[in-house]
């Protein structure tokens, strides 16, 4: 009897279950039915292999061959599908034979490109030649594209070679395109490299899940990626360059932008320069951008008669960044500014980190190389890791050199590796190097400027030579720190003993009566050493030692006084530069500062008539008064000479003034002469009205004779300048132009009496008082007929106004301000009338070339200033307390526009009403004043009548802003440039930018130095050129910028520094710029302060 049968169900599962494992062992394959290609893509589709006439797709098309068009266009419509019917290509031009592509989609209707129902991927869509109409693919969606060539690292969904196309050609724009799926690369770039500046243009294109990299491109593709380039799932997440040789030349300007995904270099890079309107080419790389660099690459900037220069300026929340492709490959090489580029390069804020990778090991390679003669400014810069130096600098770096200021050099072989070059570098911290921090390899001929840096310690660095004498080193004494290693020839007196840069003291050494001394033992420099600590309160009864590279120090003889204050003189018999720093040796540290001088041979043989020492463009025997340079004040020379001599001498002085730079061409003034006896002394005056408010340098030349027919040329000066190189006008009266503010408050029509007319609504003694502080009242024309006599000083009007009473309707805190008000604004009516009779009279005695007395005149006009400053601040006192006394009344009066309009017509049929008349005789006006207050009033409501209402209390509130504003600008031109003893409050200032003018004064081509000297400057101030070495022809100018930054500290009010720029022309000196800024003081230190300028 056999097994029961299971059930009907039971069999079933188990015929199930069995099929299952099968399915598992032995997959199984159903019969399907047959794919098959469109029937469009039967017959190699609807094109044959070639276009050569213009044609438009106006709907879906299938491609069974490769196609290319030739000199012709071919446009495609919104909503068409391009079909491909295999692994087959779109090509736009051939080589030599230009096509052009206008494929304009929408963002409903896009142009789409991709396989044919049933095939899997296409080929590429080619852009070779362009004809001279720029090809254009706009909305449009790619899709599985790139698979012909799956060899080619090269090959893409869209390929983009036109780099046979002339210059005249246009490349390909693609905006708002797609790419998606790519069996190889997204896109593919190469453009005319050598001969087109423009190459083919992206933006808000989308790159996304490829089988490589979303764009793969030459170098000088780059700057043609534009906004919106977004990648997001492909196999390789970098915009990858393509290097060496062709592909990684630039030789236009190129812009990198920073996209979201990082730059991979693949090879070495090179700019170059060939744009024949151009001297250079720039590469600018833009903030937050990261460049991926593989083992050894390298980026090299300009070449001889190919002048290049790389500007990358990151910012603090997006520094631009170079390092390696990733953790597994080795260092990258360099940047190298090379031998014969001139232009100068700068980087701010940039991390380069594992750099300096060479196949040969040496250490006369960094990840920055500077030989070039343009200057490299670094400025937060950080290199770390780098396998060699991080700078290397020689070749031409000694006519450019380089600027480093708050960097960070850690983890490197060797910091900064110097030959032969020139910089310098402050508020920077080294630490962690396997050598040296710094190697001077020419100790012996040259020292390195490395004052105020951090070496890892507050100790100091250790120096080669800490058992012996360093040279360099300020007293020859070297320092035997537990910090980073220095070579000789190395000045790193004083250093910061803070790791953050923050000032440990505030302490300064000034040069008094010149920082250019005669070297001939005899003649002395004078020394101010002030002692302050971190917040700038004087160091008292302290014991200082000074310290020197070059020459004798006589020490100072006593402690520091009740200011923190001593002396102490300077001599040598050698020529050169010396470096003075100092030390507070009752406590025992060094203190942050130091100051340069320079010893030299003198200005010759002066005839017994000046000294001969001083400093060539900053001259202390001539004296310039009347300062700052205004058009129309006059400006007042004078040359102290004595006849020392015991024969007379015939002496001719000629003044002259040029623009405000080094090597300048000077303009004849005025000449004087005189017959000194011996033992007489002589004034040579002169004087000088400037056509231009503008910065200006003054020099004398004396010719003298005796009996031995000696004569004498002194082509030196002092140089000066002024405080507001901006103003186009003297600060007359107060300005600007009166508005239609003025006119705001209007008289009510409601029958107004007396007091209470000017007493609670303030109608016509508010549009008095706002017409004095904004525009120029011409109103001393009596005055001004008789004050004709410039030998005298104008006293001012004294005005009163009628005093407002207060009553029922006026609060007595009303009518109190409103009292101050009127007298205030009176004070400045008077005040207005001295000033202008004060400028006509300056204008006349210029003209008499009474010089005397139009510096009498100009003292007068600025004392008035100060005056008006004073009365300024009372008068938004005043203001402040009537919005005060009417909001404790409960009134904010406000004026409709038909108000106004009412008001308008009034005045014009009728004028003034009596009230208002007898108003303004009882406060001292006289006839013609008011009648020319009315026509001001009706012309400027003419102007432009108000649209909205207005608040009473809101013009008063402008009012004391704008009073206080005015007296706060006139304050900080004004103030003297004195120091104050207790300057011990911090404050905030911005950096400055000072531009002067750099010439070329010798018959031939020459490359002028420029060379930064601080004479009072702290150490944790920065200041640097924007360039260091000009190349001119014969009397060609150029500009050079100076720019002085406090290194983000606090700075001390009521202080001034002094920081000089001097010109050189192979090592002999063309001139000098002399520089004093003044921090001033009673300043918010939660304010930002842009500071004045003395130039001279």
């Amino acid at each position: 009897m056999g097994w029961p049968l299971p059930s009907i169900a039971l069999r079933v599962t188990f015929v199930a279950l069995i099929l299952a494992l099968l399915t598992v062992i032995v997959p199984i394959t159903l019969p399907v039915a047959a794919q098959t290609l469109p029937a469009r893509c039967a017959n190699g589709g609807d094109y044959g292999t070639t276009l050569t006439t213009d044609t438009t797709w106006n709907e879906d098309v299938y491609l069974g061959r490769n196609l290319t068009l030739r000199n012709a266009t071919l446009t495609i419509e919104p909503g068409v599908t391009v079909y491909f019917c295999g692994v087959f290509n779109l090509k736009i031009g051939d080589l030599f034979q230009p096509g052009r592509l206008v494929a304009v989609g929408t963002a409903e209707a896009p142009i789409v490109f991709e396989p044919a129902p049933t095939v899997d991927a296409w080929g590429w869509l080619y852009f070779e030649d362009s004809l001279a109409q720029t090809s254009l693919l706009q909305h449009a969606i790619l899709r599985r594209g790139g698979a012909n060539a799956p060899s080619n690292p090269d090959a893409a969904t869209i390929y983009i070679s036109n780099r046979h196309s002339q210059p005249a050609l246009a490349s390909p724009v693609l905006d708002q395109v797609r790419v998606e799926a790519s069996a190889s690369n997204g896109i593919f770039i190469y453009p005319n490299v050598e001969n087109d500046p423009t190459p083919p243009a992206l933006s808000r294109v989308t790159i996304t899940s490829s089988a490589r990299a979303p764009i793969r491109m030459a170098a000088a593709a780059a700057s043609g990626l534009g906004e919106g380039i977004v990648t997001t799932d492909n196999a390789i997440e970098r915009l990858q360059i393509l290097g060496d040789n062709l592909l990684g030349s630039m030789y236009f300007n190129q812009y990198w932008r920073n996209h979201p995904t990082p730059y991979e270099i693949l090879g070495s890079l090179a700019l170059r320069n060939r744009d024949p309107a151009r001297a250079f080419s720039t590469w600018e790389i833009a903030p937050g951008t990261t460049l991926l660099i593989h083992e050894n690459r390298n980026f090299s900037i300009g070449a001889l008669s190919n002048d290049a220069r790389l500007i990358a300026r990151g910012t603090p929340d997006a520094p631009i960044t170079f390092t390696r492709a990733n953790d597994q490959v080795a260092q990258w090489g360099q940047i190298s500014f090379n031998n014969f580029s001139t232009a100068d390069s700068e980087l701010h804020w940039v991390n380069l980190l594992y750099g300096g990778g060479v196949p040969n090991e040496s250490q006369n390679y960094g990840v920055l190389n500077q030989t070039g003669t343009g200057t490299l400014t670094l400025d937060h810069v950080t290199i770390k890791f780098s396998k060699n130096a991080a700078l290397y600098a020689g070749g031409n770096a000694k006519v450019g050199g380089f600027q480093i200021s708050d960097s960070v050099f850690e983890f490197n072989r060797i910091g900064l590796n110097l030959w032969d070059a020139r910089g310098v570098v402050r508020g920077s911290r080294f630490s962690n190097h396997s050598e040296d921090a710094i190697r001077n390899n020419r100790a012996n001929t040259l020292c390195f400027d490395a004052a105020g840096n951090w070496w890892g310690t507050a100790t100091g660095p250790v120096d080669a030579s800490a058992s012996t004498r360093d040279a360099c080193a300020p007293g020859g004494r070297s320092n035997a720190g537990n910090g980073e290693r220095v070579s000789d020839g190395v000045i790193y007196w004083p250093w910061l003993q803070d790791v953050d840069g923050v000032p440990q003291d505030r302490s300064s050494i000034t040069p008094d009566g010149g920082f250019w001394i005669i070297a001939d033992g005899q003649d002395q420099g004078q020394l101010t050493v002030t002692l302050r600590d971190a917040e700038g309160a004087p160091l008292v009864g302290k014991e200082v030692r000074l310290e020197t590279t070059r020459g004798l120090l006589a020490q100072p003889e006593a402690p520091t006084d009740t200011n923190g204050r001593t002396t102490a003189t300077i001599t040598s018999t050698t020529a050169g530069e010396a470096t003075i720093t100092g030390f507070n040796v009752t406590d025992n540290t060094s203190l942050e500062t130091q100051t340069s001088v320079v010893f030299w041979q003198g200005s010759g043989n002066t005839g017994g008539l000046v000294q001969a020492g001083g400093t060539p463009y900053a001259r202390p025997d001539l004296l310039v008064e009347g300062e700052p340079f205004e058009v129309g004040f006059p400006i007042t020379f004078r040359l102290p000479l004595r006849n020392t001599n015991s024969t007379p001498l015939d002496v001719e002085v000629a003044f002259r003034v040029s623009n405000f730079g080094i090597g300048q061409v000077w303009t004849p003034v005025v000449t004087r002469s005189y017959t000194l006896a011996p033992g007489e002394s002589w004034n040579a005056q002169g004087g000088y009205l400037p056509p231009d408010t503008a910065h200006r340098c003054v020099a004398y030349e004396v010719n003298f004779t005796t009996t031995t027919s000696q004569a004498l040329l002194a082509n030196s000066g002092r140089f000066a300048g002024q405080r507001n190189p901006k103003s186009t006008a003297p600060p007359k009266a107060p300005p600007p132009e009166c508005n239609t503010d003025a006119t705001k408050l209007i008289p009510r029509s409601t029958g107004l009496k007396g007091v209470r007319k000017h007493g609670k609504n303030m109608q016509q003694q508010m549009q008095q008082v706002i017409c004095v502080v904004k525009r120029n009242l011409n109103i001393g024309g009596n005055l001004l007929a008789s004050s004709r006599m410039y030998e005298t000083l104008v006293t001012p009007r004294s005005f009163e106004a009628q005093p407002l009473l207060a009553d029922d309707e006026v609060t007595a805190a009303q009518a109190q301000a409103g009292t101050a008000i009127a007298n205030t604004v009176a004070q400045l009516n008077g005040l207005e009338s001295a000033l202008l009779a004060t400028y006509e009279r300056m204008q006349q005695a210029s003209q008499a070339q009474d010089w005397q007395a139009a510096l009498r005149q100009t003292e007068a006009y600025r004392a008035f200033q100060v005056e008006r400053a004073t009365l300024l601040d009372q008068l938004a006192t005043a203001a402040d307390d009537l919005v005060s006394a009417n909001l404790a009344a409960g009134e904010d009066p406000g004026f409709s526009p038909d108000e106004y309009r009412a008001y308008l017509a009034e005045l014009k049929a009728d004028g003034y009403d009596a009230e208002t008349i007898a108003f303004h005789r009882a406060s001292g006006l006289s006839e013609a004043e008011i009648t020319a207050m009315l026509q001001t009033e009706i012309a400027t409501l003419e102007q432009g009548l108000p649209t909205t209402s207005t608040s009473l209390n809101g013009i008063l509130r402008n009012l004391a802003t704008e009073s206080r504003a005015t007296a706060q600008a006139l304050r900080i031109f004004l103030q003297p440039a004195t120091l104050a003893a207790d300057a011990t409050t911090l404050t905030t200032v911005a950096s400055n930018s000072i531009p002067f003018v750099v010439g070329n004064p010798t018959d031939s081509e020459a490359t002028v130095t420029l060379v930064i000297r601080p004479v009072d400057l702290p150490l944790h101030w920065r200041a640097s050129l924007n360039q260091t070495a000009l190349r001119l022809a014969a009397g060609e100018q150029s500009q050079a910028i100076l720019t002085l930054d406090p290194g983000g500290q606090p700075v001390l009010q009521d202080t001034d520094l002094q920081v000089a720029v001097e010109g050189y022309i192979n090592g002999e000196l063309i001139g000098g710029v002399l520089i004093s800024q003044r921090v001033p003081g009673n300043v918010t230190t939660t304010n930002r302060v842009y500071l004045p300028l003395v130039q001279r």
